[in-house]
């Protein structure tokens, strides 16, 4: 059974009847640029990344799931000890429990216990549960706090979780000294929100897995996106126009088979008579799961990626086929290198590609001389790219579909 795109599903299709037939094309190029995961994708991009991160750690560390305001208010609500300005572990215990409703957060959880056991003084390797106190932390010379998230699309609760550490005196005074380090780990984040977190001066690294579909690095020209947003304001009733393109006009495009942010435009999220929705409101459909069995979103072009850093010659050969796979995935790698300053998060997010992938094509570039470690491309790689423009001649005899012998007239 081949798998289905989102705009060819039951409610889908029911969806796009909602649109005029001209608007139609701009609602279906939105559905398909959304990016769907599950649950288990979720699993195991975290655990790949926090894992991933050993070699760097100097010594223990403590890995937290991120808690919004809301929750440690509510939180804190119950327990009656509500205050003005959170500090953690003096106004709220980082690590608590029961404080949301299990949803995303519950597989944020699954992969915490993997590293860190059920209980304090029960971990394996560097790890420290979520509920070590800060005694514990000076005790087992705790190193980096760990946030961990499956979804940040502004950046606005990660930061402001992650700023309630340094609050705390212990805490602050271990940062000075450079003896503390907090790392926010996310299975996915938009651009926008990388750019915001790593600007943070409470968060000294955000590793995301991979990026996150937004409007800014969907695959659409200026006219599709264009067409696109005026969709989303025509539709979006006039009580909720701020939500036309998601919260914050962020204009995201990923989800997952469990949760529907709010950053989507709100004309996928729309719940009202007479019109047919595509989800319900911020529930994903489990008929929408089942027709989106196996469903990934499409990949990037990466010829398109090249184009946009002003190498038209390499993107023709990439068009062209004579580059293979992985070459094709170098060559884009080295040309967005060439074109502007870069890191592995941005390059993850040109290419579409996981950061794990995306490190181990910098590595290459590394070793082979193209690049330097502060990634600026050498000679060498200079040399490489311009031969990567020349595209391979072709020679024909001019006598397609002729079944007479050929006979060459004269030799070059």
């Amino acid at each position: 059974m081949p798998l289905l795109m989102p705009s060819e599903t039951q409610r889908g299709q029911l969806w796009l009847t909602n649109f005029a037939e001209i608007e139609r094309p701009a609602a279906t190029l939105l559905l398909d640029s959304l990016q769907i995961v599950s649950p288990e994708d979720i699993y195991h991009g975290l655990k790949s990344r926090i894992g991933a991160l050993a070699p760097e750690l100097n010594g223990r560390a403590v890995v937290i799931p991120v808690l919004s305001i809301e929750d440690i208010e509510r939180a804190s609500s119950e327990n009656q000890q509500v205050a003005a300005r959170h500090v953690a572990y003096e106004t709220f215990a980082p690590g608590m429990r029961g404080a949301v409703t299990p949803g995303s957060e519950a597989t944020v959880g699954n992969v915490i216990r993997e590293f860190t056991g059920e209980a304090p003084g029960k971990e394996n390797g560097p790890w420290l549960h979520p509920s070590s106190s800060i005694d514990d932390l000076r005790t087992r010379n705790c190193r980096a706090i760990v946030l961990v998230t499956d979804y940040t699309s502004s950046g606005r609760q990660v930061i402001d979780f992650a700023a309630t550490f340094p609050r705390n005196a212990q805490l602050r005074s271990w940062r000075s000294f450079g003896r503390l380090e907090i790392i926010v780990v996310t299975y996915t984040a938009s651009a926008f929100a990388v750019a915001s977190i790593e600007n943070a001066p409470t968060i000294d690294h955000i590793r995301p897995h991979t990026p996150a579909a937004s409007f800014d690095d969907a695959e659409w020209c200026a006219q599709e996106r264009t067409a696109i947003e005026e969709l989303c304001n025509r539709y979006t009733p006039p009580g909720e126009r701020k939500q036309a393109l998601g919260y914050k006009a962020s204009g995201g495009l990923f989800l997952t088979k469990t949760s529907v942010p709010n950053n989507l435009p709100f004309i996928l999220r729309r719940k009202s008579p007479g019109w047919k929705p595509f989800l319900d409101g911020r529930t994903m459909p489990s008929d929408l799961v089942r027709e989106l069995s196996g469903y990934e979103a499409r990949n990037r072009d990466l010829s398109e990626a090249v184009r946009g850093a002003n190498q038209r010659r390499v993107a023709n050969a990439i068009d062209s086929g004579r580059l293979r796979t992985q070459s094709e995935r170098l060559v884009a790698t080295l040309a967005l290198v060439a074109h502007s300053a870069q890191t592995p998060t941005s390059l993850a997010h040109r290419l579409a590609m996981p950061v794990e992938e995306v490190d181990a094509l910098i590595g290459f570039l590394v070793k082979v001389g193209f690049i330097t470690k502060d990634f600026e491309i050498t000679l060498v790689g200079r040399n490489e790219l311009r031969h990567a423009r020349r595209l391979d001649r072709v020679a024909t005899s001019h006598r397609s579909n002729n079944p007479d012998p050929y006979y060459p007239k004269m030799l070059r």
